[in-house]
């Protein structure tokens, strides 16, 4: 399933309307049907972020047409954070004690996972303001 299927049928799954979605992510109908339709993107990432919260799913289910760590998982059990998380670590356990693979490349995935939480983390600073939450002392 490309992009635009996966916001059509997670939109409909939740029983909203393009119009509705447009004016939750403040753009155009028109540009949710060029997601849909036309195989269009969003530009900017905040939206793509926004969208995925809207329609309870993972980034990277959205944005991947091969099946990754989360998307995976997603499409086996659905939205089941806690699920989701276990099975993440799972993988990634495996994936470091396996002898498949040598130190750097465990390195590399390594700064590579930690870049991802990093870019996620500053993406989602507004949203955690908002909430009034605080960081976790041990990440802060």
């Amino acid at each position: 399933m490309n992009f635009g299927e996966k916001v059509r049928e997670l939109r409909k799954a939740q029983n909203i309307s393009q119009t509705a979605l447009a004016d939750m992510l403040h753009v155009s109908r028109r540009t949710i049907c060029g997601w849909e339709l036309e195989d269009r993107y969003p530009k900017e990432r905040h939206i793509v972020h926004s969208l995925a919260e809207i329609l309870d799913c993972p980034v990277d289910y959205l944005l991947t047409d091969k099946p990754g760590i989360v998307s995976d998982v997603y499409e086996k059990f659905g939205n089941n954070r806690s699920l989701i998380s276990r099975n993440i670590l799972l993988d990634v356990d495996a994936y470091f004690t396996s002898s498949y693979i040598n130190q750097e490349e465990k390195d590399t995935l390594m700064f590579a996972i930690h870049e991802s939480y990093i870019e996620a983390r500053k993406a989602n600073s507004d949203t955690w303001k908002q909430r009034k939450m605080k960081y976790p002392e041990s990440i802060t």
